[in-house]
């Protein structure tokens, strides 16, 4: 790098100052620590619903009740929501 480091293009952490470089030009940025993970409630409850949906889906097929319905007689559902709708109106 010729001349001045400020004029150069600076990559790392010093204190709580990120320096990058981002389609080609120099950004500073603050130090943003635990950013990944903050398990905030909303996040909490938010892997919680997905956790019960994969529990449900295992479930679902295992169960023949709830598998034949979707798999069978409802042919090209894309969805379990779509194959109760089209299972109701053809009822």
């Amino acid at each position: 790098m010729k001349g001045n480091l400020l004029q150069g293009t600076a990559k790392g952490k010093m204190g709580d100052i990120i320096a990058k470089v981002v389609h080609g030009e120099q950004v500073f940025a603050k130090y943003q620590p635990n950013v990944a993970q903050p398990n905030t409630e909303l996040q909490v409850q938010t892997k919680q619903k997905f956790i019960n949906a994969v529990d449900f889906t295992k479930l679902a097929k295992k169960t023949a009740s709830i598998k034949l319905p979707y798999s069978v007689y409802l042919g090209n559902a894309k969805n379990m929501r779509s194959a109760l709708i089209k299972q109701s109106l053809l009822a």
